[in-house]
């Protein structure tokens, strides 16, 4: 996903919404990871562009800024991978009832999950 033209323009639409929030910090850090990570692609001259109006004093990044902004963000793709998901269990049958009519059962009387008698 990081190196598709999906993820170039993700990362700069977050820039600029960064940037339209007052953000420039976070702004900065996400035009300069379209720099970083698709140089090659379109959107990068437009995210070096307005990198460069925003840099001023701070400069431009010299690593790779994405692993800054995804910890300013508060997201981390191993931390996803990482954590366990529980799972709702089905509530068990309570004892003495039989179990609601459904696809291949027969209720008692004869009568098919259809209404029809077998």
């Amino acid at each position: 996903f990081n190196d598709t033209d999906i993820a170039a323009n993700a990362l700069y639409e977050l820039g600029l919404l960064y940037r339209k929030a007052g953000n420039s910090e976070q702004a900065r850090l996400a035009f300069a990871a379209v720099a970083w990570h698709h140089a090659d692609n379109g959107v990068a001259r437009k995210a070096r562009r307005a990198l460069n109006k925003l840099a001023g004093a701070e400069g431009v990044p010299a690593n790779d800024p994405l692993p800054v902004l995804q910890a300013q963000a508060g997201r981390h793709r191993t931390l996803a991978l990482a954590q366990v998901a529980e799972v709702p269990q089905e509530p068990a049958p309570r004892r003495g009832l039989s179990p609601s009519p459904g696809f291949g059962s027969v209720p008692m009387g004869g009568m098919g999950p259809f209404g029809g008698g077998y």
